[in-house]
């Protein structure tokens, strides 16, 4: 099947997917809607968790170019972006974080840090100077206790999150969480959820871990095990009077079936190499990337084994990743009936149904339901 994209979205430059023929397949960077762009600075990081999808790719210690770096932040406000997150690896392991930080802020940016919560996070914090505006953290929380979050992010871990946490909570900084959830924690959610409330957390987003990096399928849940958890959370946010974005992975009712972040053009993932991915679900998939970030601009990759030509190879309806990463998983999903929603879209839950901040953890986009 064709899939016929909008005049606005076709690319004159030349480039041909080798799949169609032609080159309507790559949006031009006009076309790009991003409210929030995510920046893996660098991966370097002391843990190493059971679930990162960023895998192997942590051993190479590769730190991104800071004008590399500050000419991202330069063309950012021409995808309509509003926001900045900084990931990693561990972003606070990198040489000029905090210089990264000033920079997107005096570009007119919210910053925004996703971290583990050890040392060099604490670092990062006393380095701060008083007057400066400080960035939006996001904790990984994995556990509501030593036995379950180290067993996942490493001994002693769990500790120094915790004590990081309250560090930014007495120093009246805004913090979230992030919640991924596997086998090796499912049981625990509604008291790491618990745990997050009395912390001080806005909100916390809630990811479904499919199997990238090192994460294996054995620890993925299925579909049964992902709707216990979805019902969990969503009593236990409502209880606690906490808010959450939790990914609405398995659903069968209408709305949303053809969102896509990488078919839509609302994400971009800056990788420290320069490669540039619109759904991060593609990353171990050799030469999956959509863009390459050169000459100080987004350089569409024509490419057959690009994520844009797998996606639209693949038609509008579910996820066209989880099919190429999880088939078993998906295939599961399209014998009850429903369908796979792009892992960018949440519901919404908690004390109150106003909505959240746009950009919360992995997306630009963050497509949400309020329930």
């Amino acid at each position: 099947m064709l899939v016929a994209l909008p005049p606005e979205l076709l690319d004159t430059s030349g480039n041909v997917c080798p799949f169609w023929g032609y080159s309507v397949i790559y949006p031009t960077p006009q076309a790009i809607n991003c409210s929030s762009i995510d920046v893996f600075l660098t991966y370097k990081c002391g843990l190493r968790c059971t679930h990162c999808f960023v895998g192997d790719r942590l051993n190479t210690n590769q730190d991104m170019d800071f004008e590399m770096f500050t000419q991202i932040v330069g063309s950012a406000h021409q995808w309509g972006t509003r926001e900045i997150t900084l990931l990693g690896g561990e972003p606070t392991l990198y040489p000029q974080i905090a210089e990264a930080v000033r920079v997107i802020g005096d570009a007119g940016f919210r910053a925004r840090i996703v971290t583990n919560g050890q040392r060099s996070y604490v670092r990062f914090l006393e380095s701060l100077p008083a007057e400066s505006t400080p960035p939006f953290i996001c904790f990984s929380i994995d556990g509501a206790s030593p036995g379950v979050h180290d067993r996942i992010r490493g001994r002693g871990s769990y500790g120094r999150l915790i004590e990081a946490m309250i560090e930014t909570g007495r120093r009246r900084y805004a913090f979230a969480a992030i919640l991924s959830v596997s086998r090796h924690n499912a049981a625990d959610v509604s008291a790491v959820l618990e745990l997050s409330s009395r912390l001080g957390c806005e909100y916390v987003n809630i990811h479904h871990v499919t199997n990238r990096g090192f994460a294996c399928p054995d620890i993925v849940l299925g579909i049964d095990e992902w709707d216990d958890v979805f019902a969990i959370a969503n009593q236990t946010a409502r209880e606690a009077g906490l808010r959450i974005r939790i990914e609405d992975t398995f659903r069968g009712d209408e709305p949303h079936l053809a969102s896509c972040a990488v078919r839509d053009g609302t994400n971009l993932m800056f990788l420290p190499d320069g490669r540039v991915h619109s759904c991060m679900m593609f990353i171990d998939l050799p030469d999956s990337h959509s863009f390459l970030w050169s000459d100080g601009q987004l350089q569409p990759v024509a490419s057959l084994s690009s994520e844009r030509c797998i996606v639209l190879a693949e038609g509008d309806v579910g996820c066209p990743a989880l099919r190429r990463v999880n088939s078993a998983l998906a295939g599961d999903a399209q014998k009850r009936g429903c369908h796979c929603r792009c892992i960018y879209d949440k519901r919404e839950v908690g004390a109150d149904s106003n909505p959240l901040t746009i950009g919360t953890h992995e997306s630009a986009t963050n497509r949400s339901l309020t329930i």
